[in-house]
This record gives C-alpha cells, sequence and structure tokens, in this order.
C-alpha cells in the first residue's frame, strides 16, 4: 500500500467532531499521515493528543461572509505551502480553499458531503446565501474526480445535481454490543425517548455513532419517528430500537408509527408546518406505571380521538394516555395544555421512601434509579445532621428538596418554572412534608438579601443549574451568603 499525506479541512474547531476524528484516526492506523485543519474559536478548549495532526486557524471574524471568507483566504495561504498528496475538503464551505489551492499546486482532490449543505436551516430559508454556496459548487465540483457522502439517498441527488459520481462512505460507529449479562442495561424509567419526534424528514440512511440508529433526514420528505439529529431541527434520526430505555417504549413507540401508517395520517413537515402528527413522549416508571403523551398540530377531534382509541386498543399496557394541539412553529409544550384521554392523567415515581407525583410538564431525572444514587451522594455531600437550613436553587419539581426534607430542620426551593413549583407543592403535600417551602421565579431575582434575612442565612446550599450555568449575579450573592457549603449538582 502506498501511504499517502492527506489534509482535512473543516470549519469548526475540531474539538468535538467524532465523525472527522473516525476518519482521520482510521487513516492514520492504516498507516496515512493525516491532518485535520479546522479553525481556532475564542473559547476552544485544549486539544487532545491524537494518532494524527491537528491545526486551528486564527480568524479575526468568527460568523457569516466575513468568516468564511476570511478562513477560506487563510486556508488557501494554509495549502499553498503545506506539504500533502490530496487535500479532502468536507463541506461546500472549504471547497474554494481546497479546490484553488490543489489545482495550482496539481494535487489531488477529494470531496465529502456529509451533509445536504445547501438545505441545512441556515442556509435554505436564506435564498441569496443559498444562491452563493450553490454557485461554489457549480465552479468547484466539476474539477473533483472523487467524492463521497453518507449514503445512497444523497449519492444519487448530488450525482444528478452535480454531474459527477459519488460513492458511499456510511457513517458508521465504533462497534458495540446490545446490553448482556453484567453489562448496564436500559434504563426501564424515565422520559422515554426523550421526546420522539415524528416527521417528514426521512430518507438518508447513517448510523450515529452514539445512538446506533438510522439517521432520518432528507429533500425526499418520507415519514420517520425518532430523535433530532444533533444542530438540526428538520433531520431526525429514525429509531427502531433505543437501548437506553426498557420495554414497552420501542413497542409503543413502533405501534404508534404503524397506527398512522394505518390510518394515513401525515406526519409534521417541520419546514412548511404542515401535517398532523408532530411528538411523541413516554414515561415509564419503577412502579409500573406508563405516560404517553401525543402531540397533534391539528385540533381535528375526529382524528385524535380515531388515533387514540386505536392507541388504547393496540396498547393495553398505558396506564394514563395524554394529548396536547400544538399549532405554534416550535416544539415547546410549556404553555400549552395537556388534554388527559385516559387515566389520571400522570404517573406516580418512587424514589426511596418518597412518590413523586409526575406529569407530562414534569421536570423529573429520566433515569429514576440513577436519580436516587444522585440524590445519595447529594445528602452524603450535604453531610445534614437533622439542623441545617437548606436552599435548594433550580428545584425543578423539589426532587432534591423534597428527598432532603426529612434530614434538615427546613428546605427552600427556588426554580423559574411556575409548573414544576406547581408539582413540587403537591408533591410535599403528597409525602405529608412539612418543612418545605418553594418559590417560582428567577433565582437571580428570587434570592436577594431580603430573601435570605426572611428565611435564614443558609447552612447548605445545593444549587442544580441548567446547562447554561448560573447567572454570575447569583453567584455573586452565593458568595455574600457565604454558607458553610455548597452542593454542585
Amino acid at each position: 500500500m502506498t501511504t499517502m499525506t492527506i489534509l482535512f479541512t473543516v470549519t469548526n474547531d475540531l474539538s468535538y467532531d467524532q465523525r472527522m476524528h473516525r476518519i482521520c484516526r482510521s487513516l492514520a492506523s492504516a498507516g496515512h499521515r493525516v491532518m485535520l485543519v479546522g479553525r481556532a474559536m475564542p473559547h476552544s478548549v485544549p486539544l487532545e493528543d491524537k494518532n494524527f495532526g491537528q491545526k486551528r486557524l486564527r480568524c479575526r471574524f468568527q460568523k457569516g461572509f466575513p468568516f468564511y471568507a476570511e478562513y477560506n483566504l487563510r486556508l488557501f495561504f494554509f495549502l499553498l505551502f503545506a506539504r500533502y498528496d490530496a487535500v479532502c475538503s468536507i463541506d461546500l464551505d472549504t471547497l474554494p480553499a481546497g479546490c484553488l489551492a490543489t489545482l495550482l499546486r496539481r494535487k489531488k482532490r477529494v470531496f465529502d458531503a456529509h451533509e445536504y449543505f445547501t438545505e441545512v436551516p441556515e442556509v435554505f430559508d436564506r435564498p441569496f446565501v443559498k444562491s452563493i454556496w450553490e454557485m461554489v459548487a457549480r465552479i468547484c465540483l466539476p474539477f473533483y474526480k472523487h467524492a463521497y457522502t453518507v449514503g445512497p439517498g444523497l449519492a444519487e441527488i448530488f450525482e444528478k445535481k452535480y454531474g459527477i459520481r459519488f460513492g458511499v462512505i456510511r457513517n458508521v460507529p465504533n462497534p458495540t454490543l446490545p446490553p448482556s449479562a453484567g453489562q448496564a442495561g436500559p434504563s426501564p424509567e424515565g422520559r422515554g425517548d426523550v421526546e420522539d419526534t415524528v416527521d417528514r424528514s426521512v430518507e438518508i440512511s447513517d448510523v450515529v455513532e452514539d445512538r446506533s440508529s438510522v439517521l432520518a433526514a432528507s429533500p425526499r420528505g418520507l415519514p420517520g419517528l425518532g430523535f433530532h439529529k444533533a444542530g438540526f431541527f428538520d433531520k431526525i434520526i429514525d429509531i427502531q430500537h433505543c437501548w437506553l430505555q426498557a420495554e414497552p417504549s420501542n413497542t409503543i413507540r413502533n405501534t404508534c408509527r404503524d397506527i398512522a401508517a394505518e390510518q394515513n395520517l401525515e406526519y409534521y413537515d417541520l419546514r412548511r408546518h404542515t401535517g398532523f402528527l408532530r411528538n411523541l413522549m413516554v414515561r415509564l416508571t419503577t412502579t409500573g406505571e406508563v405516560l404517553l403523551l401525543v402531540s397533534v398540530a391539528k385540533n381535528d377531534q375526529k382524528a385524535i380521538k380515531r388515533y387514540l382509541d386505536r392507541i388504547l386498543e393496540l396498547l393495553p399496557q398505558l396506564t394514563t394516555l395524554v394529548y396536547t394541539v400544538n399549532t405554534k412553529l416550535n416544539d415547546s409544550m410549556f404553555d400549552l395544555d395537556m388534554i388527559p384521554y385516559f387515566g389520571k392523567g400522570y404517573v406516580v415515581e418512587q424514589l426511596g421512601d418518597l412518590k413523586f407525583k409526575i406529569g407530562p410538564k414534569s421536570f423529573f431525572q429520566t433515569n429514576s434509579r440513577q436519580g436516587k444514587q444522585l440524590y445519595d451522594v447529594t445528602a452524603d455531600f450535604a453531610g445534614l445532621s437533622g439542623h441545617e437550613n437548606v436552599y435548594d436553587l433550580y428545584t425543578g419539581t423539589g426532587s432534591i428538596a423534597l428527598y432532603l426534607a426529612r434530614r434538615c430542620r427546613q428546605v427552600v426551593g427556588i426554580e423559574e418554572i411556575p409548573e414544576a413549583i406547581a408539582d413540587a407543592e403537591e408533591n410535599m403535600r403528597l409525602n405529608d412534608i412539612s418543612n418545605a417551602v418553594f418559590y417560582a421565579g428567577d433565582v437571580k431575582q428570587v434570592l436577594t438579601p431580603e430573601f435570605a434575612a426572611q428565611h435564614g442565612r443558609p447552612d447548605v446550599v445545593i444549587t442544580d443549574p441548567p446547562r447554561a450555568g448560573m447567572h454570575e449575579k447569583a453567584v455573586r450573592f452565593l458568595l455574600d451568603l457565604a454558607a458553610p457549603r455548597i452542593v454542585y449538582v
């Protein structure tokens, strides 16, 4: 085998591009000299050592036309003098530099189209921007003899559109096995399938690394039911079997798909905002209760009844069935009415000796058994003796606060979502707990000197913030409170 020096070019900062890491690692392991070239961003983390080279180009601009122009200019000059046998340009946004530099230096060039670039939301909804990238493709791609994409559907589209042959290299994950004896199995509880999406965006088959599932994304608009692809509002991964949750989760999802086909119901089109079926949410509990939420885009009572009645006929394991009508452009549910169709409209979960009422809008750990382990660790870190005043920030439905309530003198919970606070108060009554109090509001606004004077300075602060972290104002006030112990969950 002839070894080559190959450069791959992308516009990200290289840190989390698992697909490119896998490609570069495979080629380097086969004996080729490989370098992955991207950009440095203001908050880029240090690069981890790999068996291939990595290079970040620094740009003054970070977005829009100025960035793409500057990045391709810097990339062109880098490629003009770097040592390599071939350059593989990943998508259209690195194609101009790769094409021009390899033409001038008479080097081999390859095009990797891992998505339908001109159809992604950032481009499709901006006609002028889309026309620019299509012009780039028309000018550059005729100079390419070697091109590939992730599936036969895209390959066929690209071949017809650009007049060159596209090979297929599937985005296959590292080999993994289903759970077996001795391995951690699927969670038998939690918010099932983390909100499955019914969508008309299925066409390209592509295995995704961290889910071992089929990617559903496409211009052709075939129906699918699964997860959103990361970073894309209109592409989903069609799921036949999810290993993260036990039965009857997969049975429920696949049965709902079959019923939709049987009744010829139209799936929701996230681009055109047409169709009927939008989302499913499954919640399993350790107590054996099962909740299914169905979200539809039209208040067609006849179609809703026909669909839900068939679900109840085929899925007797459901203990409650809820639906909501979402006519908005987004999938947020917290401002929508939840309408119980069968059962009590919620399920009851148990953590230790506490019971929790969980509805479709409830904030609750998706894996209840793991949640108990987490709460036990939190309690251990808090070091409670029964006399402490505890603040629980970002309390959600009060699950941590109520879990600790019987181990302390008082617990005060703060949560921004009023519905979550209503659940917390309901769960407090359900468990006959009287030493907890909950407030609805933004932590940075509720947590004030007056609040501390009313409830007393905390001996322990538990904080379980959202992914964005704590607001700087809240952090500064925590420092002023000088609580002897802070537990960050």
